[in-house]
């Protein structure tokens, strides 16, 4: 996985996957995935998992940008496989 990130510690490098440039595995109880991937495989980098937030307090608007209709977090960070 490589990625452009912003977001919380969400991967983590392991001695049987480091690669230069990569970010590793997504760690225990986090799950991700490239939205609407281009040809090449970059997207935007979408999470979920109990150390994703579960949106804004008082602002339903603003979670609903946030998340897909899935409840994928949109984390506005690029990534590709």
């Amino acid at each position: 996985m490589y990625v452009h990130m912003h977001s919380l510690i969400l991967f983590a490098l392991s001695s049987d996957c480091i690669e230069l440039g990569t970010v590793g595995p997504p760690i225990t109880g986090t799950s991700m995935k490239i939205g609407d991937p281009s040809p090449d495989g970059e997207g935007e980098v979408l999470i979920r998992g109990r150390s994703t937030f579960m949106g804004y307090l008082w602002d339903e608007q603003k979670t609903r940008e946030t998340f897909t209709e899935d409840f994928w977090c949109k984390t506005g960070d690029l990534g590709r496989y």
